[in-house]
């Protein structure tokens, strides 16, 4: 079963830029917001924000009514830029090198707006971007994989001050009848029907310097998104109440048994109103997992003893989320944390 990613409060500029989109196709705002519950008020807001389950919404709106428009995600996708995601855009600009915006872009991936996965591997001189879209409901699939990909080539684009070209696209979605737009943009025409999304370059990109490298800026931006990611990642309602609950640092994290229990009501009944909030245990659960085990491995605790304390029970499970949840293993994550090594090498491998 695939991993959710978790999803947190997040700027209100994607739905801003989505819902110009529909209106600059002549669909009403009100079908774009219909069952959002985000006041048009707020689309003047650039400090709102909102949560991912309503812009999610907004996107099937978008869907629904925009559906016999082709290449809408293209489109949409060409109006994200390194200035639309806020500090972590400034982040990746004032890297270094491409390897290490890289490194910010997926440690604090949870400031963007994408519903996906991302991770990037090396391999016999290519370094590979897989998109793992498997958990976004099929209805907006292929308008967010698009989106996404061609947001994706924007700040390449922008961030290096070239064009990115890449080896090979690989898809899981069907060929559309505007497949020669994308050979137009990416320079290459996409394999479609493909087992996963993969977007594949030289790896010598990865050490390409950027021309707007600046490491006290880097610094003063990954703090930010650091402060930024914590803020947003704190929850309201009951979703909140048990969240702080499971941060107790137990032994072992409660299930959800236990916390309805704890909170006087049915298991069903927590489903229930997790559900109106927008989340379900599993998610919490998720979140919570990932939390602490960023605290786990900069407090120094091996592999081993975090898989346990977070109640798995195979390092190498833990070790598979933790990739999934930022796209490095526990050992990368620590030494990009200025910590020591020392994981178990087992479950590294």
């Amino acid at each position: 079963m695939p991993i959710p990613t978790p999803q947190y409060r997040r700027s209100i500029n994607s739905a801003q830029i989505l819902c110009r989109l529909g209106t600059d196709h002549g669909i009403p705002l009100a079908l774009l917001l219909e069952g959002t519950d985000i006041n048009p008020a707020m689309l003047h807001d650039s400090a709102a924000e909102i949560e991912a389950s309503q812009e999610m919404r907004m996107i099937h709106n978008l869907q629904a009514c925009g559906r016999h428009i082709p290449g809408l995600g293209m489109e949409a996708g060409q109006r994200y830029h390194l200035t639309t995601y806020g500090i972590w855009g400034f982040a990746l600009a004032s890297s270094p090198t491409v390897r290490s915006a890289i490194d910010i872009a997926l440690r604090y991936v949870h400031l963007t707006f994408t519903f996906a996965h991302y991770s990037v591997h090396e391999k016999n001189g290519d370094a590979l971007l897989s998109i793992d879209d498997s958990t976004i409901p099929e209805a907006v699939h292929t308008l967010l994989l698009e989106r996404d990909l061609v947001g994706v080539r924007n700040l390449f684009v922008e961030a290096l001050g070239m064009t990115v070209p890449a080896k090979y696209i690989h898809l899981r979605m069907p060929r559309p009848a505007y497949a020669d737009a994308m050979l137009a943009l990416f320079g290459q025409m996409p394999l479609f029907d493909q087992a996963q999304n993969c977007v594949a370059f030289d790896a010598s990109l990865l050490d390409f310097p950027l021309p707007q490298a600046n490491e006290h800026t880097k610094h003063m931006c990954e703090t930010m998104c650091r402060e930024l990611l914590q803020r947003r990642r704190a929850r309201q309602g009951l979703a909140g109440r048990i969240r702080d609950r499971m941060l107790q640092m137990p032994i072992e994290l409660p299930d959800m048994e236990t916390i309805a229990t704890e909170f006087h009501m049915t298991s069903r009944s927590l489903r229930r109103h997790l559900d109106k909030e927008g989340t379900s245990f599993r998610a919490l659960s998720d979140e919570i997992r990932e939390t602490l085990a960023e605290q786990l491995l900069r407090d120094g605790l091996t592999v081993e003893e975090i898989a346990g304390r977070l109640g798995y029970t195979e390092s190498s499970s833990f070790t598979q989320a933790f990739k999934h949840w930022k796209g490095m293993s526990p050992k990368a994550y620590r030494v990009s944390q200025g910590g020591s090594s020392r994981v178990n090498r087992t479950a590294e491998e």
